[in-house]
């Protein structure tokens, strides 16, 4: 048997055991959209698709802002296939992030030029979302409603974003000191290959190459400031889309639009996904978002009834779609995507 299909039949196996899992969550999906307003429920479905095209576009921008083209049609599968990817397969980041090295190598662009890029996209993208949610933490601080759970899982985000941008911080002003850093990761890479007799899984250039990369995308940033801000843009217009369509259920289910309760309810339910014991907060969003709202005085059932028709569009959708798209798009044939880095 080939390895892509090797590799095809373990993704079909983690879908099936995914769905099994959840199939909890599924029927109360379905039940909850049975008793909401099709229109709206419509609304909300459109913006959804809408999101997915601006989510790709960030990836455009952040991938032509550190010298790597791009197209958006080309982008937008290889978005939702990452989103099925890193749900369902163990260390689905890794292998997500393979998917654009992947499809970098095979029109002939830098691998590493690339995950640049994808470094770029996850700091416009989650920096943006913590503007918003310093301010949404803030006014539920007023309220009496913040709790240590958010207070952490804001740090380890915020953390997280900032040891990424130290990272293209170092390529850009201190090349040396990043190619020293990836010289003790390709020790430890190489010293965890011996152990399965595969001592050199990072050649004796690979750090020099790496930090060489990392260090043309940063000057490719700085060089045009103006595509930095385009990304920020492309990034900001998403998370408007999104909050747009969770204002969309609200309607359904014929609450009232309160700003403070959409923003607050959108701004957990990111968190949550990002920082979550959870591949993208699965089960663990679906229990604390309704929870949350309830703080709003919404019932509980209406809470759950939100949340389950939010995650169904932002998280269920893209996963049906994204294994569609992993298996149309060929991916890791042959094994370049390790050869390419």
């Amino acid at each position: 048997m080939k390895k892509t299909h090797i590799l095809y039949l373990f993704m079909l196996v983690s879908l099936v055991w995914f769905l099994r899992t959840n199939l909890v969550d599924l029927r109360q999906v379905g039940l909850a959209i049975a008793q909401a307003q099709w229109p709206w429920l419509a609304a909300a479905f459109a913006l959804r698709l809408v999101y997915f095209g601006l989510f790709a576009l960030i990836y455009q921008a952040a991938f032509g802002a550190v010298g790597v083209s791009s197209r958006w049609r080309g982008l937008l599968p290889l978005t939702l296939a990452a989103t099925f990817i890193d749900s369902t397969a163990p260390m689905g980041g890794t292998a997500s992030m393979a998917l654009f090295v992947d499809d970098a190598r095979r029109r002939q662009q830098s691998p590493s030029r690339t995950l640049a890029g994808a470094l770029l996209f996850y700091i416009a993208f989650v920096g943006v979302f913590l503007l918003g949610l310093g301010g949404v933490l803030l006014f539920m601080l007023g309220q009496g409603m913040v709790t240590a759970v958010q207070l952490t899982s804001a740090f380890i985000l915020t953390t997280t974003i900032v040891g990424l941008m130290g990272l293209l911080w170092l390529g850009h002003s201190h090349e040396t000191r990043l190619q020293q850093l990836l010289q003790g990761i390709q020790w430890l890479v190489n010293r965890a290959g011996q152990l399965v007799h595969r001592p050199n899984l990072l050649d004796t250039g690979w750090a020099a190459r790496q930090s060489s990369e990392f260090a043309a995308a940063g000057r490719a940033i700085t060089a045009s400031p103006r595509r930095l801000w385009w990304v920020v843009f492309a990034a900001f217009a998403a998370h408007i889309v999104a909050i747009f369509g969770l204002m969309a259920i609200f309607f359904a289910f014929q609450l009232p639009a309160s700003l403070p309760i959409i923003l607050a309810g959108y701004a957990m339910t990111v968190l949550f996904t990002n920082v979550s014991p959870t591949p993208d907060g699965i089960g663990f969003v679906e229990v604390v978002l309704p929870a949350f709202y309830v703080g709003f005085h919404l019932p509980l059932a209406i809470g759950t009834a939100v949340t389950l028709t939010f995650r169904a569009f932002s998280f269920w959708l893209p996963i049906f779609i994204g294994f569609i798209a992993v298996r149309r798009l060929r991916l890791f044939r042959s094994g370049r995507v390790l050869n390419s880095i």
